[in-house]
């Protein structure tokens, strides 16, 4: 998963969900979460869960074989309250520990657990790049909320405009060209050939994915 990926699946979040986890604010996103309905905490559970499964794989990625600490090497490094609570696989313990600790604490820790994690997944055979891809099935799951909206503009509901018009930019500072096809698409354009001329392959799949929204809604 490249950085662009990874800034795709961020930029697909709710943005108040973006906004409680910038700053840190664990009673926000908690209220933020429980007001989304049930499919919607199911779709950003599963980003968060791809997002998490690519920073521990890149953590794997800067050890090699030889260097590479073991499962009961990173627990023993654990504040012991932490440790503990892991070993009873105590989640609530766990929880309480984690947050007792001193932010620059918690970086650490929380990294140390992502790489027992990815220790844990390797030996069960878990490959990390199955998690996520750019075609197909995954990039849309991670983008519905926003293609839904670009689609219901283009059917005739403005109200998520000024949302739309403000996530854009987010997402071509990111390396993503939507711009320009989706005010093409407000416009009136349908021809997928123009729509999709000097776009990549990510970007042609999430602009397909509007017009077939388009069609079946109109």
């Amino acid at each position: 998963m490249t950085e662009q990926d990874i800034a795709a699946l961020v930029a697909a979040l709710p943005s108040a969900i973006r906004a409680a986890v910038e700053q840190q604010d664990e009673a926000v996103f908690q209220q933020v979460f429980q007001s989304l309905d049930e499919a919607e905490q199911l779709r950003v559970a599963q980003v968060f869960q791809q997002l998490q499964g690519q920073m521990a794989h890149n953590i794997l990625d800067e050890y090699d074989e030889e260097n590479m600490p073991s499962a009961d090497e990173l627990i023993a490094s654990l504040p012991p309250a932490v440790a503990q609570a892991l070993m009873n696989e105590d989640p609530e313990g766990l929880q309480t520990a984690y947050d007792a600790l001193p932010l620059n604490e918690q970086e650490r820790v929380g990294r140390t657990m992502m790489l027992i994690q990815a220790l844990a997944d390797r030996m069960q055979g878990q490959d990390f790049d199955d998690g996520f891809s750019t075609d197909g099935q995954d990039i849309i799951t991670a983008f519905d909320p926003l293609l839904q909206a670009i689609a219901a503009v283009a059917l005739g509901d403005d109200q998520p405009r000024a949302d739309i018009e403000a996530t854009l930019p987010q997402l071509e500072a990111n390396g993503w060209r939507l711009v320009e096809p989706v005010q093409r698409i407000w416009a009136g354009e349908r021809d997928e050939m123009v729509l999709m001329a000097g776009l990549d392959e990510s970007d042609a799949t999430l602009i397909s994915y509007v017009l077939e929204l388009i069609t079946q809604n109109e």
